[in-house]
């Protein structure tokens, strides 16, 4: 893009975020006028008044004006120095001008300010969320679709011209193999409309994906609707991810592409420097303090890691320097000698591990010391005396220390007496006890280990992805430099279905498939945890805009009974309708191969049930022995539907690492994979 259109369209994606936002905002939120509890929205002012009122060892702890079971600090300790901050800013305002701003001293008034919904409070709240998301999520949203549309492009450009020349240099019964190559490349991957080459509809395209990211509907109802903070969390972890990826990658995509062999994806990823990984170790732990649902992400951003802590040892891969005096000697000797001694040295060159055991204990003082900052406040003011109110109401103090503090902390932030699941929450635990309560006969002790042994046994698409990569760099290492000794300039010809494991790619894949494992199979799971897996799913869009769309739409369809209760119906409807929008518009003039019109087929069944359902619940009383009948089926029909994405983003997740080819399991149902022929068609029936 220009410059000017860029920057209209930058323009264009901001404003449409922020008055999106605005506009959802002025709509109910959670507990609005549920005296006792109210919802989320009185549990995070409530926050704000104890962490401004109280000492900081008191806020997690059960004290006389810190009743934990109205709304306690269950979060970690980032969230609660967020809360603090705001809480202190509405303080401040109040007494600084107490004719206009004294409301918001009331908001955060002690004890006083419970249920507290004044509009000036309430304006205050909601510019709190939204200022988060232009400072966190918006930026690193709006900064990965340019990264991921420029990347996008340059792979369309490599991959058509990667199959003509393979075309032309392959022999007959090569060149088979080569298409079921090419074929098994598209099997999960949609050409996009980038590869048309109207610029002024290409622009309108990036625009269209832009704007569907930084507007997912899923986050703008829970976050600007029902209230919560979940954009500071995933605009953290996705600045974190960015920080993964290789440096100057950009480039580097561009020069893998015309290439085409691995020679650029080693050198990119060897260059990933330690600050890379240290900047993305901390602003993880940053997403993880504010919210612990970020351990969704934890596998990902472990193994990514951990795997270039070893990239870090690996011996370069330049030949040895030949003493010119050795030359002159050996004037006469033949030159495959030569070329045979490098080749031996390369060979036996080893792993520098005392490299990767420094990387690896900078990462961990890096880590350490970003949970020591945080936590150590609770630490060092634990031995105070705090005032307790007992099962009787008589108050008594309490001396703690510091590993009591900690503790407690843990405790607050991960509940296990709480249960395997809370609500009805669409995953796998909860569609199990629709037909039989494993809480009625397992204890949660059990259920912890079988939900840690489960998500373990989901994860392990993402895992083999991340370990087929890194050991696939580091082996390609060596072969590559072997084949550039011996002259040959082409080294090991890169498969088209396998990419980098820092790629956007297969970290975006990789976030969403940890995230739907967590969310499937682990303990304690909620219902707005399912953000952590759309977010990173909706930049996938110019890889897949029909089932990541559709991905979208289920996900919101999943919470439509929290949305229910909090009277967020119409917001629901709304953000459906323009979401849906906006996919069509980007879906709309490119073509399509049959594999979509089966994609199509079986979203639009989907999508009829889905309508079913709402119209039930709409016109037609459940039975009174079963007053909860239809949020039961919104949470199986809705599990159902992900362990379908599930296993769709795991094969293309392996797909696209190279770890198995999926061509022969389409081919054998007959289906036809080869969108390129399919786009040529189209496109000679449109000019014709």
């Amino acid at each position: 893009m220009v410059n000017t259109s860029r920057a209209t369209f930058l323009i264009v994606a901001w404003l449409f975020a922020i008055v999106t936002r605005v506009i959802i905002s002025t709509q109910h939120h959670s507990g609005q006028k549920a005296a006792p509890m109210y919802g989320d929205y009185e549990a995070q002012r409530h926050w704000m008044e104890i962490t401004l009122h109280t000492p900081i060892e008191e806020w997690y702890h059960d004290t006389k004006v810190n009743d934990l079971q109205y709304w306690g600090l269950d979060y970690p300790p980032l969230t609660a120095y967020v809360s603090y901050i705001f809480g202190y800013i509405a303080h401040e305002l109040g007494a600084f001008n107490p004719g206009k701003f004294k409301d918001l001293q009331d908001l955060v008034a002690l004890t006083t300010s419970r249920g507290h919904e004044h509009p000036k409070g309430k304006v205050y709240m909601r510019f709190t969320v939204i200022f988060c998301d232009i400072i966190i999520f918006i930026p690193i949203i709006i900064k990965l679709c340019n990264h991921i549309w420029y990347i996008v492009q340059h792979e369309k450009v490599s991959t058509s011209t990667s199959t003509s020349t393979s075309a032309t240099s392959a022999s007959a019964s090569a060149s088979g193999n080569a298409n079921a190559n090419a074929n098994a490349n598209d099997i999960l991957y949609y050409r996009s409309p980038q590869f048309n080459k109207n610029k002024r509809l290409s622009d309108m395209h990036c625009l269209l994906y832009t704007i569907s990211c930084v507007s997912c509907p899923a986050l703008l109802i829970i976050d600007h609707g029902h209230f919560q903070y979940n954009g500071v969390c995933i605009g953290l972890a996705l600045w974190g991810m960015y920080w993964l990826l290789p440096p100057s990658s950009s480039k580097s995509i561009s020069d893998v592409s015309v290439s085409g062999g691995h020679n650029n994806q080693v050198s990119t990823t060897t260059t990933t420097t330690i600050y890379r990984d240290i900047i993305a170790s901390i602003l993880f732990c940053l997403s993880l303090n504010f919210k612990q649902m970020a351990l969704y992400y934890s596998p990902l951003f472990f193994f990514i890691i951990l795997g270039n802590c070893y990239l870090a040892g690996k011996p370069k891969s330049k030949p040895p320097k030949i003493n010119q005096l050795s030359l002159s000697v050996n004037t006469n000797v033949n030159t495959n000698t030569n070329t045979n001694t490098i080749n031996t040295h390369l060979h036996t060159k080893t792993h520098i591990w005392s490299k990767s055991i420094v990387h690896f204990l900078i990462i961990g003082f890096t880590v350490i010391t970003t949970f020591g900052i945080l936590w150590y406040p609770f630490c060092y003011f634990s031995t105070n005396t705090n005032t307790n109110v007992n099962t009787s109401g008589n108050v008594t103090g309490t001396t703690t220390t510091c590993t009591s503090s900690l503790l407690q902390v843990l405790h607050r932030i991960f509940p296990l007496a709480r249960g395997i699941f809370e609500d009805k929450v669409a995953n796998l635990w909860y569609a199990l006890s629709v037909i039989i309560d494993v809480r009625k006969y397992l204890s949660t002790n059990i259920l912890l280990k079988c939900s840690l042994l489960l998500t373990c046994i989901l994860l392990t698409p993402v895992g083999l992805s991340i370990y087929t990569n890194i050991t696939r760099i580091h082996s390609n290492s060596n072969s590559n430099s072997n084949s550039n000794s011996n002259g040959n300039g082409n080294g090991n010809k890169k498969s088209i279905n396998s990419a980098n494991a820092s790629s956007p790619l297969l970290l975006l894949l990789g976030l969403t498939n940890s995230a739907l494992a967590f969310f499937l199979g682990s303990f304690q799971v909620h219902e707005k945890s399912l953000l952590l897996a759309l977010i990173p799913a909706a930049l996938l869009l110019p890889y897949e805009p029909l089932m990541i769309g559709y991905f979208q739409i289920l996900g919101l369809f999943t919470i439509y009974p929290l949305l229910l209760r909090d009277k967020l119906t119409g917001p629901y409807i709304i953000t459906i309708v323009i979401y849906l929008r906006l996919i069509i518009n980007y879906y709309s003039n490119t073509p399509y191969t049959y594999y979509d019109k089966i994609k199509l087929i079986f979203i639009f069944i989907s999508f009829t049930f889905m309508l079913i359902l709402h119209l039930l619940w709409l016109f037609k009383t459940p039975p009174s022995y079963y007053p909860h009948l239809y949020p039961v089926l919104f949470s199986l029909y809705g599990v159902i539907n992900l362990i379908i994405i599930f296993i769709l983003s795991c094969m293309w997740q392996l797909q696209a690492s190279g770890v198995y080819n999926f061509y022969h399991i389409y081919s054998y149902f007959g289906v036809n994979l080869n969108p390129v022929n399919d786009i040529d068609r189209k496109l000679k029936k449109k000019r014709n």
